[in-house]
């Protein structure tokens, strides 16, 4: 799977000549006193470097958890593009000890539905269960990215897999859209490549440049293991300790260059029966708190991707105050979410911020957010000096000329 998450820049719109909502949805106004009860989220450094982030919350039944390996596509270069990707592919193959088959046999028989994502910034693994359950799927996931295994036959097959995803999002007018205005707003910058890489990139991708990937980055230094709901912190603690003790490896980084911005339209025919539009602009970093006027408020500003860390975490605010209040859904279901995305909220935040946001914080930002700091957004969003326009469709009917100075 492929997520965007970059906070950097923003993507104003893409629709076929439509208006997409605002990704989150106002919820009743619940009070500090009925956030449900939790700990606040402790932090955890192993000898080998591993950072373990854990938050117990006992009014939960579940328990959520994330594995971060701090690693994207901007730690790779024009010859392995696309190595993340395809490297969160192949470590559900097999481990050491466990074949593809037993590693989700495993994960099921707790309960849990294991995934994975990659973005630009890092790469993820995630689950759910019932709390006791938790471990064996936080256990796979540990063996999977430091014990793994990577044979010849399973990455050839893969290798087809991935060539056929990347096809398919050539053949997606929104994907096409997308990829055009990143590789061109972001062109010459590491934020300029596609996560998934390109057909010439992946078909000329060996086993070795994933294995020397895996050894480079995949080492308890660059990952944190976040998890949070029911469950006994200093068991989990004391498995994982017990489990990674004698991988020792570490990550040598290299600082990713800042981000500056080609600000030029761009077009791209397709035999389709509408134009897809993005409008791209700058954004604003992770510790910029004009963040928030983008993602508070329902309808301020709209846009079909705005930050996506501000979105999770407006989501996480909408879950605490709606598990004490009459929804749609049942409450206890959506009370339940909260491990999920607290076990994402607090390991992104750590990872990315070298802090973690107490979700009351976020929801006084959030609320502190006036019309004014909206119209401010929205007066530097807007901005002609860092707007740019790309479009896919039919050639008769792309622009030759945007003018985004209106």
């Amino acid at each position: 799977m492929i997520i965007p998450t970059v906070d950097r820049f923003h993507y104003v719109g893409v629709a076929p000549f439509s208006h997409a909502g605002f990704l989150t949805a106002e919820v009743s106004k619940a009070s500090e006193s009925q956030i449900a009860s939790k700990a606040k989220p402790v932090i955890t450094t192993l000898d080998n470097g591993l950072t373990i982030v854990t938050q117990t919350n006992p009014t939960l039944y579940s328990a959520g958890v994330n594995v971060f390996v701090h690693v994207g596509s901007v730690n790779e270069n024009e010859h392995n593009s696309g190595a993340t990707h395809f490297l969160e592919h192949m470590v559900f193959k097999r481990t050491k000890s466990r074949s593809g088959k037993e590693i989700a046999e495993e994960a099921e028989n707790s309960g849990a539905s294991i995934n994975a994502a990659t973005s630009e910034d890092h790469t993820f693994y995630h689950t759910q269960a019932l709390g006791e359950n938790i471990m064996a799927p936080t256990l796979v996931y540990l063996d999977m990215l430091l014990n793994n295994k990577m044979l010849q036959k399973e990455f050839d097959i893969e290798k087809g897999v991935i060539l056929e995803e990347a096809k398919g999002y050539e053949d997606d007018p929104t994907s096409r859209a997308m990829h055009l205005a990143q590789e061109t707003y972001c062109s010459g910058h590491p934020y300029g490549k596609r996560v998934i890489g390109t057909q010439s990139t992946i078909s000329g991708m060996q086993r070795s440049d994933l294995k020397r990937f895996l050894t480079d980055f995949y080492t308890p230094d660059n990952m944190i293991v976040s998890l949070a709901g029911n469950f006994d912190v200093d068991a989990a603690i004391r498995q994982i300790d017990d489990f990674t003790s004698s991988v020792t490896r570490k990550t040598i980084r290299e600082e990713v260059p800042l981000l500056t911005y080609n600000v030029q339209n761009a077009n791209d025919s397709m035999n389709i029966q509408q134009s897809h539009v993005v409008l791209m602009s700058k954004g604003y970093s992770l510790l910029d708190d004009k963040r928030y006027a983008l993602a508070g408020r329902k309808g301020a500003i709209f846009m079909t991707m705005t930050d996506p860390i501000a979105d999770m975490l407006t989501r996480l605010r909408n879950a605490y105050q709606a598990a004490h209040k009459d929804v749609d859904m049942p409450s206890s279901r959506m009370k339940e979410e909260i491990a999920k995305l607290s076990a994402y909220s607090n390991g992104v935040n750590y990872m990315e911020r070298g802090e973690i946001l107490p979700i009351e914080e976020v929801d006084r930002k959030i609320r502190a957010v006036t019309n004014e700091d909206i119209m401010q957004v929205a007066r530097e969003i807007f901005d002609p000096a860092f707007m740019a326009a790309y479009v896919v469709g039919p050639k008769k009917f792309l622009p030759k000329n945007v003018d985004l100075s209106v």
